[in-house]
């Protein structure tokens, strides 16, 4: 995430970083940033395990069909996701990536 800092002193001669409020320009530059690290993360996911994806929709879903919301691939894969960025629960993932 880029954010833009400025550089101060103090009257007592000390410096410090002061974080400048983000405007549209450094919002649109995240904002890409962001897009950017799914997008490595999808080229990574399909370079070292091509059949991932394809053996996560293959997987049985044992629920009752009328109350499914989320395919099973797509829950399976958030939980792996959330594995690999050492998420413990759905509302901690929610916060962090909703941050």
């Amino acid at each position: 995430m880029f954010v833009q800092t400025n550089f101060f002193s103090n009257p007592k001669g000390r410096y410090y970083y002061e974080q400048a409020p983000m405007n549209n320009q450094n919002k649109k530059r995240q904002m890409r940033e962001e897009k950017n690290l799914a997008r490595e993360l999808k080229k990574t996911i399909n370079h070292f395990f091509p059949e991932l994806l394809t053996k996560l929709r293959n997987v049985k879903d044992p629920r009752n069909q009328s109350y499914i919301t989320y395919n099973i691939s797509v829950i399976l894969l958030i939980r792996i996701l959330s594995a690999i960025f050492m998420l413990a629960s759905m509302r901690k993932m929610t916060e962090e990536f909703n941050r």
